[in-house]
């Protein structure tokens, strides 16, 4: 059986120790912490309750939106991103996710040249620091939010420009299906994944925020999966749904059909 890790923006409503009891009594091996409600509970404490319930952490979200053209708010992206570095070292996560941000007004050369910028200060403090950094491209449809890396071959041709095990991808099967390009990619990104969110798109999405469960959308998951384990991954998957229908009444529910819809996918092929 595959290990399987939950991402706390799934359970966006419940506190950091209410994720950790829930996640490990529904049988997931791991957990993807949100920075803010590490935070409100405290490191220290936080690494106390995962390792009482043996929870491994995959990911740290989120630091990054470097293209600021105020240099004030570019350092202030920078030294944020450090902060993000210092927890997912002190949680011994298997990266830190970072969401490059929009371009704006900017040219893609422009927005490269401030990301560029920003690695070349972080990518050193994240060796340091023994942790990982991790570029999640993201669907166009988040272009204006999230990231103007829109395909893993424009987070790949990022992460060749460093010479450094520390930068590497992360991929998320709602922001990467759609790319036609992604199967050919991948094995370029043999030794640079870091993770996988796996996720679901509705064929009648309502909004950028309506993913669902593993299996409830019309993804090919299994041979998009298939394709990563070839390029080299066999870590601990994620789940990670963003959903404004999902209420917390739902949380318990949408944990088991995420367990159950993840297994299936691996015995449908």
């Amino acid at each position: 059986m595959r290990a399987l890790a939950v991402n706390e923006f799934t359970t966006m409503q419940w506190t950091f120790d209410q994720d950790v009891e829930a996640y490990a009594n529904a049988n997931f091996q791991g957990i993807g912490v949100v920075r803010d409600k590490v935070e409100a509970y405290g490191v220290e404490r936080a690494k106390r309750l995962l390792a009482e319930h043996s929870l491994h952490v995959t990911d740290v979200c989120i630091a990054g939106w470097f293209v600021q053209p105020e240099e004030e708010a570019f350092v202030q992206r920078v030294d944020d991103a450090r902060r993000g570095i210092e927890m997912a070292a002190e949680l011994e996560a298997d990266a830190l996710i970072l969401l490059v941000g929009p371009s704006g007004e900017q040219t893609f050369e422009m927005a490269s040249s401030y990301l560029y910028r920003a690695l070349e200060q972080i990518v050193p403090f994240a060796e340091r620091h023994g942790a990982h950094l991790a570029i999640e491209p993201c669907n166009p449809m988040f272009r204006a939010e999230a990231s103007f890396l829109m395909t893993l071959g424009e987070a790949l041709d990022v992460c060749e420009k460093f010479d450094s095990s520390a930068l590497g991808v992360w991929l998320d099967t709602y922001h990467l299906w759609w790319d036609n390009s992604l199967f050919s990619q991948l094995p370029r990104a043999q030794g640079r994944i870091l993770g996988v969110h796996v996720n679901d798109f509705k064929q009648e999405t309502r909004s950028l925020r309506d993913q669902t469960i593993p299996g409830e959308g019309v993804i090919p998951l299994r041979r998009l999966l298939d394709a990563i384990e070839s390029a080299g991954w066999k870590g601990t998957y994620t789940i990670e749904i963003f959903s404004d229908s999902i209420q917390p009444v739902d949380y318990q529910d949408v944990l088991r059909r995420c367990r159950t819809g993840f297994d299936e996918i691996w015995r449908a092929g």
